[in-house]
């Protein structure tokens, strides 16, 4: 399972996926459904503009949770 840590980076920074959608030209729903983990693809070009605005690394962002981690 792969779990995305997009809200936790945008609280720490004190912005919000509205903010976020603006300045990367992404559609609010389209990342709404990246940071809750309600999607099953997403384009890499939304994880290159993410991670550009937001000045962070694909790794901070992702993170692959392995079968025990989720018990």
């Amino acid at each position: 399972m792969i779990k995305v840590k997009l809200n936790d980076i945008l609280e720490s920074k004190e912005r919000n996926l509205n903010w976020l959608a603006k300045k990367c030209n992404i559609s609010y729903s389209t990342l709404y459904n990246f940071a809750n983990n309600n999607t099953t693809a997403v384009s890499y070009n939304v994880i290159e503009a993410v991670c550009d605005v937001l000045e962070v690394d694909i790794s901070d962002i992702l993170q692959i949770i392995k079968q025990e981690e989720k018990r």
